[in-house]
């Protein structure tokens, strides 16, 4: 088991803050959930000798991360390492996972790192759901923001974040005694396997489709529709300076066409004036803004409709007839003999042949 301290800078500013009174921004959602939960592990921990270790959906909350709402909530979960350690602590669910995960200290509390509780649910949350929840662990705000993408990935390649170093360093060692050099090279490999947390291959296909610097999770939802169908994924957020020489953020674009793409949900509802204005700016500069709302998304006819509108404005602009596929599952989409483009090329028909 590996012991850190560093937490994001959200946790920080959890652990001293006030109750929202008014409005519930993301961020306000995620310490008041991290207050709840942490003053009910503390209460679970005063009724426990040894020392708990909290992880799945309770470690994403004391971490500050934005649960999506197909994480399951099962009140309080800890972590155990054999079934012997499992204790009778009412209000506490007790999981067993025997690979070594790494723990941070969260104001005196013990949990899984956030990227040892997003691998911990690869095998039982649905693949949209992990890309979901990959996409919190690495957003734009610096406040929310845990980790890249790219991290991730190493950390799941190498097994970084998962085996401590304490428990790598056994497994060599009880392989440099086998004897021979083939037998210690097939124990090793053995041993990885072992140590390897359930559903890694379903990390690894949620970190294809996942990006750095979202904001929320219909704007992730957006993007894996248009990969559906078969467009290529827009650039997450880039920032656009226009004439006046301000500098505007995209919640994603097209950007050699210079199509943005908006997602109007209710978060932005205060701040319609000033999106006005924004978009006035933007399309002086040559931008066309499509913005989306959820009704143009809330079920498979309305998502049609809406790609395939964007599929007129692209040609319009492309020169070219854009044909779309089929929308694929999001498994098929993830499968790594996929191409997944990252933009068009202006002149060129879609998709390149």
């Amino acid at each position: 088991m590996e012991y850190n301290t560093t937490v994001s800078r959200l946790v920080r500013k959890a652990i001293m803050a006030r109750p929202a009174k008014v409005f519930e921004s993301n961020e306000s959602k995620a310490i008041r959930m991290f207050k709840t939960t942490l003053g009910q592990c503390r209460e679970a921990q005063s009724r426990c000798r040894r020392r708990l270790v909290f992880g799945f959906e309770t470690a994403l909350r004391l971490c500050c991360v934005d649960v999506p709402s197909d994480v399951p909530d099962r009140g309080l979960v800890a972590i155990v390492s054999r079934g012997a350690e499992r204790r009778n602590v009412n209000g506490v669910t007790f999981v067993m996972r025997s690979h070594p995960w790494s723990v941070i200290d969260i104001d005196g509390i013990a949990c899984t790192s956030p990227l040892a509780a997003w691998m911990m649910f690869a095998n039982s949350l649905p693949l949209d759901a992990l890309v979901r929840l990959g996409d919190a662990l690495a957003r734009r705000d610096r406040d929310q923001k845990w980790y890249t993408v790219a991290a991730m990935e190493a950390a799941v390649d190498g097994v970084g974040a998962i085996l401590s170093t304490q428990e790598a360093q056994k497994g060599q060692e009880a392989q440099g005694q086998e004897g021979q050099e083939a037998q210690g090279q097939v124990g090793q490999k053995a041993q990885k396997r072992r140590l390897l947390p359930a559903g890694i291959e379903n990390s690894r296909r949620a970190l294809r489709l996942m990006r750095d610097n979202t904001d929320s999770f219909p704007e992730t939802d957006l993007r894996l529709l248009l990969l559906r169908y078969g467009l290529p994924c827009p650039a997450v957020n880039p920032s656009v300076r226009v004439g006046s020489g301000r500098r505007y953020f995209l919640d994603m674009a097209y950007e050699s066409l210079r199509i943005g793409i908006e997602y109007d949900g209710a978060y932005h509802g205060s701040q319609r004036e000033e999106d006005a204005a924004r978009r006035r700016e933007l399309e002086g500069a040559g931008w066309i803004v499509v913005s989306v709302e959820n009704a143009d998304v809330i079920d498979a006819d309305a998502q049609e409709r809406f790609v395939m509108g964007l599929a007129g404005i692209i040609e319009r602009r492309l020169g070219h007839k854009v044909r779309l596929r089929a929308p694929l599952t999001v498994r098929q989409l993830a499968d790594r003999r996929r191409t997944i483009h990252t933009d068009f090329v202006p002149g060129r028909c879609w998709p390149p042949r």
